[in-house]
């Protein structure tokens, strides 16, 4: 079984390496759910280094999602 902190570094290797634009933007949108700095700052640099805008619009969503549940 998983855990939480291996599923945010499944997700961040997907979100920067995943070869589709829907493969990157699915990891950005689990991010968002996520809590901590890693998610943030992961989604963040997507949001500046996104090859797509799906996957920028994506990651500036799941940004705002996870920022409002670190503030929680």
């Amino acid at each position: 079984m998983i855990d939480e902190r291996g599923l945010i570094a499944t997700l961040i290797s997907v979100l920067k390496d995943g070869r589709t634009a829907e493969e990157r933007s699915g990891a950005a949108r689990g991010l968002g759910y996520a809590t901590g700095a890693e998610a943030i700052v992961a989604l963040r640099e997507a949001l500046i280094e996104g090859r797509t805008a799906e996957e920028r619009t994506a990651a500036a969503e799941a940004l705002g999602r996870a920022l409002a549940n670190s503030r929680s």
